[in-house]
């Protein structure tokens, strides 16, 4: 039997060739760390898509609509090794972010259309608000991830996301 390999943020996913998958939850001291249990990180975040940096797997859980991108990750009480938010814009815009009723650092990254990262703001803290983050250029996509994620797995402009 095949196995395959894939890392995945905060932890390892073995994806066995009979189709299972076992997640091994192993903790980075510059991710965000939560005893939530799945059913409670669903409530608090909704339904998650699975997306991808190169190897890295991650868990998004998607803003799409004008009142969910407003609310962003405002008001949780952290993000859970694995999980990120990701934006969605109907339309490539400008879209500068603040920290709002956040309660924990995070990196973010904007994309444009095709995926690929075109500016990252790393560690910015809750202190910063109502200072906002962002390029000048047009984005249609934006990730939210724990702190020092961005940095540890070469999140770097040029680079691409895959969903």
């Amino acid at each position: 039997m095949a196995v395959k390999k894939l890392r995945i943020i905060g932890g390892l996913i073995l994806v066995l060739g009979s189709g299972s998958v076992v997640f091994l939850n192993t903790q980075s001291p510059t991710t965000s760390v939560t005893s939530m249990t799945e059913s409670e990180i669903q409530d608090t975040y909704g339904p998650l898509q699975p997306i991808y940096f190169g190897q890295v797997l991650m868990r998004a859980s998607v803003a799409d609509t004008d009142e969910e991108r407003q609310r962003g990750l405002s008001l949780t009480p952290s993000l859970p090794i694995g999980i990120v938010k990701l934006f969605v814009f109907d339309e490539p815009v400008v879209a500068p972010f603040w920290m709002k009723d956040m309660k924990y650092s995070i990196d973010i990254v904007w994309l444009d259309a095709d995926k690929k990262i075109i500016y990252v703001a790393s560690n910015v803290a809750p202190e910063t608000y109502p200072t906002t983050f962002g390029p000048t250029e047009l984005s249609l996509y934006v990730i939210e991830t724990p702190a020092g994620l961005a940095a540890r797995e070469g999140m770097n402009v040029g680079e691409s996301f895959i969903w």
